[in-house]
This record gives C-alpha cells, sequence and structure tokens, in this order.
C-alpha cells in the first residue's frame, strides 16, 4: 500500500511539474513542432533505459502495430503538441486543466472497451462542460490577447480529444499483451520520428538551458509520470491511481501563479477548477 501511495504522489509531482518546465523551455523555439521533437529526442533513450529494466520483452505484433503507431501519433505528436501550444498561449495552469478533461472525452468511446455510463461520469461531463465554458468565455488578463486566448483554449481541448482517444486505444493493446512502459517507448520513439521535419537547424536548440528544460519535462511527463502512475493502480488500486495524480493540474495551477507569477482572472481560476473536478468525477466513475 505504501508503495502505491508514495507511487501516485510521485506521478502527481512529475505530471504537475512537467508543463511548468515545457513553458520556460519553449521562449527559444519558432514552433511548438521544434520544441515538441528536442523533447522527444531526449525522453525517447529515457523510456527506453526504463523499458530495459521494468520489462525488457517486446509484445508488439502486426495486429497491435497499426494501434501503436495511432496511439504514438495521437499522443506525443497532435496532444502534446497541442498541449504546448496551449501552453505558450495560456500559460501552464489554465492549459493544463483544460488537457486533463480526457476522462470526459473517454465517455463516448466507453463502448469500445465495453464499459458502462455511470452516474458519476454523467456529472463529470456536465462539470467539465461548464468549466470550458467558464474558461472559454472568461475575459483574458490583457484585452488585446482575446483570439490567443481562444485558439489556446481550443488547442487544449484538442489535446484532451487526443489522449481520450489514445486512451481507449491503449486499454485495446494492454489486452494484447504489451505492457505500459513498453508502449511509453514506442510512442516517444514514433513522435520523434514523426517530428523529424521540424528539428531545429540550429546547434544550440539542443544543447541550450531551454532544451535542457524541454528535455527534463519530456523525462518528468512522458515517462516517469507514466510509469509512477501504472505502479500506483498494481499497488494501490485504480481509485487512487485516478484521483492522486489527477490532481496534477491543480499543482501547476499552485505553483505557476505563486512561481512564475502567471496572472489568471477569477473566472479563470473557478472554470480551471471545475474543469479539473469535472475530470476526477468522471474518471471515478469508470472505476468498478
Amino acid at each position: 500500500m505504501l508503495t502505491g501511495v508514495l507511487a501516485a504522489l510521485l506521478s502527481l509531482l512529475f505530471s504537475g511539474i512537467a508543463p511548468l518546465l515545457y513553458k520556460k523551455g519553449l521562449r527559444s523555439y519558432g514552433s511548438v513542432l521544434e520544441a515538441n521533437f528536442v523533447r522527444c529526442l531526449y525522453s525517447t533513450p529515457a523510456s527506453l533505459v526504463l523499458f530495459l529494466i521494468v520489462n525488457p520483452v517486446f509484445h508488439i505484433s502486426s495486429a497491435t502495430a497499426v494501434f501503436v503507431v495511432i496511439i504514438g501519433f495521437l499522443t506525443t505528436m497532435l496532444a502534446d503538441t497541442s498541449l504546448l501550444r496551449s501552453i505558450r498561449l495560456l500559460g501552464a495552469g489554465l492549459a493544463m486543466a483544460l488537457a486533463y478533461t480526457s476522462p470526459v472525452f473517454m465517455i463516448p468511446l466507453t463502448a469500445v472497451v465495453g464499459e458502462q455510463v455511470t452516474v458519476l461520469r454523467g456529472l463529470g461531463a456536465v462539470l467539465v462542460t461548464g468549466g470550458v465554458g467558464m474558461s472559454l468565455y472568461a475575459r483574458p488578463p490583457q484585452p488585446k490577447a482575446r483570439r490567443d486566448y481562444v485558439v489556446g483554449v481550443l488547442t487544449a481541448l484538442l489535446a484532451s480529444v487526443s489522449y481520450a482517444v489514445a486512451l481507449t486505444l491503449a486499454a485495446i493493446v494492454y489486452k494484447g499483451g504489451i505492457t505500459p512502459v513498453e508502449l511509453t517507448f514506442y510512442r516517444n520513439s514514433l513522435a520523434a520520428l514523426l517530428l523529424a521535419p521540424w528539428a531545429p537547424k540550429m546547434k544550440r536548440h539542443y544543447l541550450s538551458r531551454n532544451a535542457v528544460l524541454m528535455a527534463v519535462g519530456g523525462v518528468l511527463g512522458s515517462v516517469l509520470a507514466i510509469y509512477t502512475y501504472y505502479l500506483a493502480m498494481a499497488y494501490s488500486g485504480t481509485m487512487l491511481a485516478i484521483t492522486v495524480p489527477g490532481a496534477a493540474p491543480v499543482l501547476t495551477i499552485l505553483i505557476a501563479a505563486l512561481v512564475m507569477k502567471e496572472s489568471l482572472t477569477k473566472r479563470q481560476y473557478a472554470g480551471a477548477l471545475l474543469a479539473i473536478l469535472g475530470a476526477l468525477t468522471a474518471s471515478l466513475g469508470q472505476v468498478r
């Protein structure tokens, strides 16, 4: 039990800190695609090392290879790129809160994995809808930034939808024998290949302080956070694994406000917290 609790807390810490590192690391990159390539370039060997330590057996088959490719595209290519863009436009706190609403978008997909739609899931959907609505129609701190603000909200939601579809497909490949650590390695490697056309041309983008921030953020958010999340599930059950790491956006918002001095309006704070509450409620609704 203690191992599960510690793993859940570590997953919360890793997931909550990674977006803050991304925000600082994005500054020197012309596009989020460049930054995401650097992130994947460093997180891929880290995920390989973790895979070789934890479970060095390849379970991939031709039947699951297509799912793995789609998951890799949806997560580290599409969803993470969308999240990075949202962080650049909205700040780490609000972007993280909106991107973590994926449990609600999984509700229409439950038929794929044979899960039932429960009352908690329905309530979670209502709360998230209200939170997103409040965030979308909130007045940004700077009136001239309205267009960027709306784009930031929409890209965060795109990341959330992409994560939801990828999680549903992951439930399928896990039944085929692929482990979470193995899938993490596959998707990071695939994303690095897909993002290669946007690889930065300048050496400094690979060796600078900002590159280090993107690399560390990738290792924390795309490797260690996932592994500790599944450790929490294995040792302490689904309930703890969902509720503790699922509160990562709260940690991001607090650190972003207190340390990085991100400025959010009261409606944005309310919308973000309502969306987080809805996501946690929907997640609890899938626990059996």
